[in-house]
């Protein structure tokens, strides 16, 4: 089976990676460098970045908040943020994969 990416998840991806080069690989190594008490002011500090480029509300409906991509945005997402820095993609992924998806769905 062949898959291939359509123009608007291309285009998608392509901004997330521009993204997380310019505002989260370049301060990777600070972030795991960086004392217990200061890691999560720069979680939030990151988390705020993609927030404000929309990037926090992918996969959620437009109604809810968020800005209806699909599902394979989220993973593009979370492709590009493992390959720029891991702690942050795993706390992008437990709070919004896991935490906000099951307000979203049930709360």
């Amino acid at each position: 089976m062949e898959f291939r990416l359509t123009d608007t998840q291309s285009d998608l991806q392509e901004r997330i990676k521009a993204c997380c080069q310019r505002e989260i690989a370049s301060k990777a190594a600070d972030l795991d460098a960086a004392p217990l008490d200061r890691t999560a002011d720069m979680i939030r500090e990151r988390m705020k970045v993609l927030a404000g480029e929309g990037l926090l509300g992918l996969g959620f409906p437009v109604d809810a908040g968020g800005v209806g991509a699909d599902l394979l945005g989220t993973v593009l997402l979370h492709q590009e943020l493992g390959d720029a820095c891991a702690s942050t993609a795993l706390s992008v992924l437990s709070s919004v994969g896991l935490c906000a998806r099951a307000l979203h769905e049930w709360g």
